[in-house]
């Protein structure tokens, strides 16, 4: 074991200092195993240290200045392994202080950053060409004096050999542009890197048709650029100010992404870590993001003839950032989503029935029925959900047997129109849709209430399903039992109506509980015991079953009428639309319902805007935002992934019924 003497180590008070997990005494212990001569042992320290100090972000601890000189101690070489690594958890920690609000940040923190300044920008002259890769990445942090780090860089620009580094070094001199756009010297710097790539066939339409011609591998048309990955670079570094510059030169970004040199992007700070130029490629497609005719030729070439499993991937992940963007789906993009069904990788298929189910197109069906008749993997399931988001009853099999392998909660992840993953979305969103095959899922529905696991999803499913579902009946009166399941249990019994009658004893003993007093009501037409429990709630929710009882909640009026003018905007809404439902009077509701999707104009989605929408459409009640709605290029929504085109699609369907009616 390696010895490191520290000095002041020991001097630093650090029990009373704190990290994410309480006090700092820990630290000087995980600081010396990273100079140990165990690599491993290092590199568990590592990730022990970069846990505690930076976890998840959010703040800037007191333990993190206090530790600053001895990171930059082993980052100057006392690790003997590892090191960038720990250069790597330095940039985080000043890219973390410069974004969290000042009063998240301790209050020694600048004065430790300052006194370690120069030992930080000379990291970008160390010797070891990774770590001075990692240096350039953080010395381009907001929060770094902008002339110490353009110093730095112009030197190092001088002198630096090794590729990859110079490849960074043109992307940290992005970033500095990016927040000082009036740096002419930079910028023409970067501009005259950029030129490294000109000449070629740039022309998107020419390659577009050479696509649908057959030739789906474009090459370069004016032959190997000069430096094609310094030029790629300059053109990422510029994008952020000048986000022309990309659609014009997509002929040679595709072929500096499909030279050979393009794998070494892994070793980059920006884009590495993976097995070759997938994070890189990602980023290029990025810069086409509002060209969807060049983002389109992208990505069909990226996945021709003749490409790796990575490229084909990297090319589909392309079509899916396109399609959360864009609602508008090119004929080409379809036809090129059903020729991947058949690929010999699985993953690839699994991508493209994926799309194909976020995108529904009936000339796919017979495809999407093949896949999902030859196949025993996920490819399979995703082929059964864009049946069934089309509709098509060649999926009712699959379901059935298959239900299981759709989640109960789905994760959500991106923002608008940004892709998120592939996610399969909950059994509940898959099925719901198909309640008018209810009696042949049912069956196969009811076997997910006896499975370990929340149960809510299924409850909801099986409510929707109304009377059909009445086979379900058994298994759900002993989830009333359940204090975690008892509500969601009670509104499907409330959902399959009149036939679900054998609970009604164990209804009344729960009827508190407003979701077991709509269920009683919903059973036995008797409104008294859905009053009294819902008469002084205010949880959203529970004035959605207010609603239902129509004139008969009379009584609730006024309350609801005050409650349209609460703080919270679900509870507005839902009162709001539940006033119109009990007194018939769109007065109070529409105002209400017109102010919250207001910043759907703007591109600005949340849940309850789509709700709102749709109640405003139930209402026939004309609002102006419903045309900006439909006339978005762009889709709408809050979440990503499915959820992307989902959303999307509600909000447009709410918007035709305004504007058409």
């Amino acid at each position: 074991m390696a010895s490191w003497k520290a000095d002041g180590l020991d001097d630093v008070p650090w029990a009373r200092l704190e990290h994410n997990y309480g006090d700092a005494s820990d630290v000087p212990a995980l600081l010396r195993r990273c100079a140990e001569d165990d690599p491993d042992a290092v590199l568990d320290a590592h990730e022990d240290l970069g846990n505690k100090l930076l976890h998840q972000g959010g703040w800037i601890c007191s333990a993190v200045p206090a530790a600053l000189p001895f990171l930059l101690d082993l980052a100057e070489g006392r690790a003997l392994h590892h090191r960038v690594d720990l250069v790597e958890l330095l940039g985080a920690t000043v890219d973390e202080a410069s974004a969290v609000s000042p009063r998240y940040v301790d209050e020694a923190w600048p004065a430790a950053l300052e006194r370690v300044l120069p030992r930080i920008v000379a990291l970008v002259d160390d010797p070891d060409a990774g770590v001075r890769r990692q240096a350039l990445w953080l010395v381009s942090r907001p929060g770094l004096p902008y002339r110490m780090v353009r110093a730095a860089l112009w030197r190092r620009q001088a002198v630096e050999r090794d590729e990859v580094t110079r490849w960074d070094l043109t992307l940290a001199f992005g970033e500095l542009l990016n927040r000082y756009p009036e740096d002419a010297d930079v910028r023409s710097y970067l501009r005259r890197e950029a030129e490294r790539g000109e000449g070629g066939e740039t022309d998107r339409s020419a390659l577009r048709g050479r696509w649908r011609a057959g030739e789906r591998s474009v090459q370069h048309g004016g032959g190997r650029p000069g430096d094609p990955q310094r030029a790629l670079a300059a053109l990422l570094a510029l994008a952020p100010t000048e986000p022309e510059l990309a659609p014009a030169r997509l002929s040679w970004i595709i072929a500096a992404l499909r030279d050979p040199s393009a794998a070494d992007w892994r070793h980059s700070a920006w884009y590495g870590g993976g097995t070759g130029a997938s994070m890189v490629r990602h980023a290029a497609g990025a810069l086409l993001r509002d060209d969807p005719p060049a983002r389109t030729a992208f990505a069909l070439t990226l996945t021709g003839s003749g490409t790796s499993r990575d490229e084909r991937i990297t090319g589909l992940d392309e079509v899916a950032a396109l399609l959360a963007r864009w609602r508008a789906v090119p004929p080409e993009l379809t036809e090129f989503l059903a020729g991947c069904l058949g690929d010999d990788d699985a993953e690839v298929r699994f991508r493209a029935a994926y799309l194909l189910a976020c995108v529904p197109d009936p000339r796919a069906a017979d495809r999407l029925a093949e896949l999902a008749a030859r196949s025993t993997g996920r490819d399979r399931d995703a082929a059964a959900w864009a049946l069934a988001r089309l509709r098509d009853d060649r999926c009712l099999p699959l379901l059935r047997e298959r239900v299981a392998a759709f989640s109960r909660s789905p994760e959500y992840s991106a923002g608008p129109g940004e892709w998120g993953g592939y996610r399969l979305p909950s059994v509940e969103e898959v099925v719901g849709p198909l309640a008018g095959n209810a009696a042949a899922l049912v069956p196969a529905i009811m076997r997910q209430l006896t499975n370990p696991g929340p149960v809510q999803g299924i409850c909801r499913l099986i409510g929707a399903f109304g009377a059909a579902a009445a086979p379900a009946v058994p298994l759900l009166i002993p989830l009333l039992a359940d204090n975690e399941a008892r509500a969601m249990a009670a509104q499907a019994l409330g959902g399959i109506g009149r036939v679900a009658a054998p609970a009604v004893p164990e209804l009344l003993r729960h009827v508190e509980l407003p979701a077991a007093a709509w269920a009683y009501w919903r059973i036995t037409a008797d409104p008294a015991p859905a009053l009294a429990a819902l008469h002084r709630t205010s949880d959203h929710l529970a004035l959605r079953l207010l609603r239902d009882l129509g004139a008969q909640a009379g009584p609730a009026a006024d309350r609801l009428m005050r409650l349209a003018g609460s703080e919270e905007e679900w509870v507005r809404a839902e009162a709001a639309f539940a006033h119109y439902r009990v007194t018939g009077d769109p007065s109070i509701a529409v105002p209400v319902l017109a102010e919250i999707v207001r910043p759907l104009a703007e591109g600005t989605c949340r849940p309850v805007m789509i709700t709102a929408l749709e109640y405003l459409a139930h209402m026939g009640a004309p609002v102006p935002v419903a045309r900006a709605v439909l006339d978005s290029p762009h889709r709408l929504s809050c979440f990503g992934s499915w959820r992307t085109f989902t959303e999307d699609e509600r909000l447009r369907a709410a918007a035709a019924a305004l504007v058409s009616g």
